[in-house]
């Protein structure tokens, strides 16, 4: 039986274990990499992005210096740039509070330095010369003429 970060149990049947390759994420070495996935808006300015996303994980307590701390692209999405940006942590049970806590350290740190996280954003046209929408349109304009006051 395996347990798993998240407490979960894994029963592995013998034979999986004498014919496959095992993961031990801490046998030798309890360090881990704390990894975070940040998109960042095309007209923010990504040098500057970059430069805050680095600086703010080699500023974190926790975070090592060896191995160094690294951002890079990962791919240019609909929304955003985004990037994987990581950092190691000596033991493997700080990495998920360290995680959380970059997370916040660096929306502040965007936020003080007016990089934008983007959302997605979807525009509507509506179009007017549509019957069904001239009666919809008509009708709010209606309703709210007779919810003025008189």
């Amino acid at each position: 039986v395996l347990k798993t970060a998240d407490n979960t149990e894994i029963f592995v049947p013998n034979k999986e274990l004498m014919t496959k390759p095992v993961v031990a994420m801490t046998y030798t070495d309890r360090s881990a990499r704390v990894k975070l996935d940040v998109g960042v808006a095309y007209d923010s300015d990504l040098e500057l992005a970059e430069r805050v996303l680095l600086e703010t994980i080699q500023r974190h307590p926790l975070i090592v210096t060896e191995p160094a701390p690294g951002v890079i692209v990962m791919s240019m999405a609909p929304y955003s740039i985004n990037y994987l940006a990581f950092g190691y942590v000596r033991e493997f049970g700080d990495s998920f509070r360290v995680k959380s806590e970059l997370y916040q350290m660096v929306r502040d740190a965007f936020q003080l330095h007016g990089i934008v996280i983007p959302f997605p954003r979807q525009d509507i046209t509506v179009a007017a010369d549509n019957p069904a929408v001239k009666a919809l349109l008509a009708k709010s304009a209606g309703s709210e003429q007779s919810a003025a006051p008189a």
